[in-house]
């Protein structure tokens, strides 16, 4: 049968189990909330730094580049709020949920002690004395050190959110402040710089595209004393309604196509006497027009030509 000392003994060996478990948990807890702390800090610094970003790169609406750039500044203060957040935490909590450990430690271990005396005899009263005052210390230290803890965790949050508030409060006044109507007019604005320079651009490149359609069908077309001097001209009659209907002029037209083809023949294979046998067969087609039955004035005409060539 179980009397007063052994009922307190084991009430305070299970209080002691609670507490051990209870601390545990919390840092357990409040650990894991810290790393989520720190990473939520790093994905606030990086959504930071992409605003920052999207304000360099804004140029079509100037008052968006400023509220980017203001949006970019709310979050990194938001981001430092809670850095100091989780520094504060690990600095000022921790430290006391973990001591707990050791603490039900060793109240386990007296426990115990008092229980091993208690089996001697004319000790009960003293032992029995000394459990209370035991337990009695140990659940005041854990009511002091319980609220203690909550209380500095709620004014670390407080302190965090109280910044983020803040702060959004003020960025929250400014991206009202901007007015669409501005924005869409500057937007036209840029709009038509744009297209504007666009046709002015497109109107260039017509052009030089003209000015070098033009040089180089200037730089294609022969001249007319090239061709002259390298081609051979074939001399037909300018009035159509001359007839060749005689004999002795449709020979005229066989000796004039025999003659120029020779003489083509002649100037592509030498070249260097081209000069003196086109005089000589000038000559003999001056002599060969001269007996030509057409009028006077033709046959002058085709003398001038061949004299030219």
């Amino acid at each position: 049968m179980m009397n007063r000392g052994d009922n307190q003994q084991k009430f305070l060996g299970d209080r002691v189990t609670s507490v051990e478990k209870q601390f545990s948990d919390l840092c357990q807890g409040l650990t894991a909330m810290m790393r989520k702390s720190a990473r939520l800090r790093d994905k606030t610094d990086e959504f930071a730094q992409m605003l920052r970003l999207h304000s360099s790169t804004e140029k079509t609406c100037t008052k968006w580049t400023r509220g980017f750039l203001n949006l970019s500044n709310a979050f990194t203060l938001m981001a430092d709020a809670r850095d100091m957040e989780v520094k504060r935490l690990e600095r000022k909590l921790l430290p006391d949920i973990v001591q707990y450990d050791a603490i039900c430690r060793t109240v386990r271990d007296e426990v115990k002690l008092v229980g091993s005396l208690r089996q001697r005899p004319l000790q009960h009263e003293p032992k029995n004395s000394d459990l209370g005052e035991l337990a009695e210390s140990f659940e005041k230290r854990r009511l002091n050190d319980t609220r203690r803890i909550f209380l500095e965790f709620l004014a670390i949050e407080l302190a965090m959110h109280a910044k983020s508030i803040e702060v959004l409060t003020a960025v929250y006044q400014d991206i009202d402040e901007i007015d669409d109507e501005v924005n869409l007019e500057e937007f036209r604005e840029k709009m038509e710089s744009q297209e504007a320079a666009g046709s002015a651009f497109l109107q260039k490149i017509r052009s030089q595209s003209m000015g070098a359609l033009n040089t180089g069908a200037l730089a294609k077309r022969p001249s007319h004393a090239s061709s002259s001097k390298n081609q051979p001209i074939l001399v037909t009659p300018r009035d159509s309604s001359i007839t060749l209907d005689t004999p002795k002029s449709s020979a005229r037209t066989e000796t004039l196509t025999k003659a120029s083809s020779l003489d083509i023949l002649h100037r592509e294979e030498s070249p260097l006497s081209a000069t003196d046998d086109s005089e000589s067969e000038s000559l003999e087609i001056e002599e060969e027009i001269a007996e030509d039955p057409r009028s006077d004035k033709f046959k002058s005409k085709l003398a001038q030509l061949i004299r030219k060539q």
